[in-house]
C-alpha cells in the first residue's frame, strides 16, 4: 500500500509532490492497445491535469480495462505514448510507473472496507 499524503504547512502533499515531481499532468497520445491480436483501444489521446477527477465510462468490451492496464504498464501499447509531466512511460515496468505516481485502483476488491 502507498502511504497517505503528508500534511505540511496545512496542505496535503501526494507522494509525487514529495518526490519533487512537476505538476502531475497525465497525457495519453495516440494510444493503441491490442488484446489477442485485435486492437481494443484505438488512437486514444487525452490529458488529465493533477487533482482532476476523471471517469472512464463505456459498455462491457469497450476497452476501459485495457486502457487502464496499458497506462499502468501491465499491458504494452502497440502504439502511442503515456506521459507524466512530459516523461514517457511506455515500456517501463509497472513498479517504476507506480513509483512515479501512476497507480491502478481495481474495483470491487474491498480495499477500503
Amino acid at each position: 500500500m502507498s502511504e497517505p499524503p503528508r500534511v505540511t504547512d496545512g496542505t496535503a502533499q501526494t507522494p509525487a509532490e514529495r518526490a519533487g515531481r512537476a505538476d502531475g499532468v497525465l497525457g495519453l497520445r495516440g494510444l493503441t492497445v491490442e488484446r489477442g491480436g485485435r486492437a481494443v483501444v484505438r488512437d486514444v489521446s487525452l490529458e488529465i491535469p493533477a487533482g482532476e477527477v476523471t471517469a472512464l465510462l463505456g459498455p462491457n468490451g469497450a476497452g476501459k480495462s485495457s486502457l487502464v492496464l496499458a497506462v499502468g504498464g501491465v499491458l504494452r501499447p502497440r502504439a502511442g505514448s503515456v506521459l507524466l509531466d512530459g516523461r514517457e512511460f511506455v515500456g517501463r515496468r509497472p513498479e517504476q510507473i507506480r513509483r512515479a505516481g501512476i497507480a491502478i485502483v481495481p474495483e470491487g476488491r474491498r480495499l477500503l472496507s
